[in-house]
């Protein structure tokens, strides 16, 4: 139930402010506005004030909403009360058509800021950007960094918290164009360099800084919890062991751990634990599972969380830098998607990638779950995907009727309705195979 009132909770704020931005735009150029809806199809109930006003309606299906204004391609609108010529949509200049239109997006990605510096306003603690040991070959190692090693800035970004590599690093693989690393080692400032040219340079993945081979320093890597019926539980570990060694190698940092644990689905590994002060030698066989990144690759799971110390520092930011810091994020976020679709498109990053609802709403659980702040957070985040989305030049959505608008603002005429007719036959035939794959994308992941 919290899962379904989450998912339906965001889409409900999402879509609510996504359609204020049509509407206070129209109303403020004089459009008269027929109805107010979030949802589709059958209303759930109806309001108005009186039949020459707005009518706000909820409706059954949450997957939207709309408004509708008068206008006159929609014949039916003409005879609504308070309708005149001078307030209908098609009649306004097509710079204020463009505004009502834009304002919809731009509501979304004002809303993902807000949410963004409300976290940002947070007392947060985080571990510092300060390097773990990185795995044999990876492309960290490589380029020389060691364990203790203190990240300064990456591609001329200063990064203070781990959170600011993972970011740094997503940028990097998105982009593809490598990494510059500047870090202080034993009081000296040095420079390292990961070109996207590298062999094993990775395939954009979330765990970015991970398939670089940057970790943060841990130590004192303990199980934090047991999934019942796990390979972890079946093995004998509970939470609060401490993991000494794994395969007869000592455990460096959770993420070793993991790395050892993938490679070795369905062998027996010894592990050595610590628990209430004893040294206890059990015996794992990580379960064979498919990788959320590529169906065709099995690795090992034990089914158990870990945690480590890390060097932390406890900051929060004032009231200007917050909202200085979420503009920041929105804009990366919004461009990080725009290139992300776009990458997609050519073939250069997995469809998998692509979330449904299916994902959107166990995203929206699990971040309730965890609490008030992971949530904000992850409407940041879909408000952006929001907002993006409608961006872009597909008819049906905001983006395709400001690029017929932009047309029009070039030639001086609209576009014709025989080409708006097929760019909608288009948009309706490229959003239903999007939506198609998302819930493929979501059934492979969750079934």
């Amino acid at each position: 139930m919290l899962t379904v009132a989450a998912f339906l909770g965001a889409l409900g704020i999402l879509v609510t402010l996504h359609e204020l931005g049509h509407f206070l735009v129209a109303r403020h150029y004089g459009v008269r506005v027929i109805r107010f809806s979030v949802g589709f199809g059958k209303p759930i109930f109806t309001w108005r004030r009186s039949p020459a006003d707005t009518e706000w309606a909820l409706c059954w299906i949450p997957l939207g909403g709309y408004v509708r204004m008068a206008d006159e391609r929609d014949e039916s609108t003409l005879s609504m009360p308070g309708v005149d010529p001078r307030n209908v949509f098609n009649r306004k200049p097509v710079l204020q058509r463009m505004a009502i239109v834009f304002a919809g997006p731009l509501m979304n990605l004002l809303l993902a800021s807000a949410f963004y510096a409300v976290l940002n306003w947070q007392e947060r603690t985080e571990a510092v950007a300060v390097m773990g040991a990185p795995a044999t070959g990876s492309l960290a190692d490589k380029a020389g960094l060691q364990a203790g090693d203190r990240l300064l800035l990456i591609n001329g970004r200063q990064v203070d918290h781990w959170s600011d590599v993972n970011w740094e690093a997503l940028r990097s693989l998105i982009y593809a164009d490598g990494m510059s690393l500047e870090f202080e080692r034993a009081g000296v400032r040095k420079q390292a360099a990961i070109s996207e040219n590298d062999a094993g340079w990775p395939a954009f993945t979330p765990a970015a800084s991970s398939a670089l081979g940057l970790h943060p320093l841990e130590t004192d890597v303990q199980v934090s919890r047991v999934v019942a019926g796990s390979a972890g539980e079946k093995g004998g570990l509970q939470a609060g062991d401490r993991l000494l060694q794994l395969d007869g190698k000592p455990v460096e940092s959770s993420q070793a751990f993991t790395r050892v644990i993938r490679a070795n689905a369905g062998r027996e590994l010894p592990l050595l634990i610590e628990r209430d002060g004893r040294s206890i030698q059990l015996s794992v066989v990580p379960d064979a599972v498919t990788s959320p990144e590529d169906a065709a690759v099995v690795q090992g799971r034990l089914g158990v969380g870990l945690r480590g110390q890390m060097m932390t520092d406890t900051y929060r930011m004032d009231f200007l830098q917050g909202v200085m810091a979420g503009v920041r994020q929105t804009v990366d976020m919004s461009a990080f998607s725009l290139l992300a679709f776009w990458r997609m498109l050519n073939g250069t990053m997995s469809w998998r990638m692509l979330g449904g609802p299916v994902t959107i709403a166990d995203a929206a659980g699990q971040s309730a779950q965890v609490g008030l702040m992971a949530y904000i957070g992850f409407l940041a985040m879909l408000s952006v995907s929001l907002g993006v989305l409608n961006l872009l030049p597909v008819p049906v959505l905001d983006g395709g009727h400001l690029m017929y608008y932009l047309v029009e603002l070039v030639t001086g005429s609209p576009v014709s309705e025989r080409w708006v007719e097929w760019g909608q036959k288009f948009g309706l035939l490229f959003i239903g195979l999007l939506t198609a794959l998302a819930l493929v994308n979501d059934l492979s992941r969750f079934l």
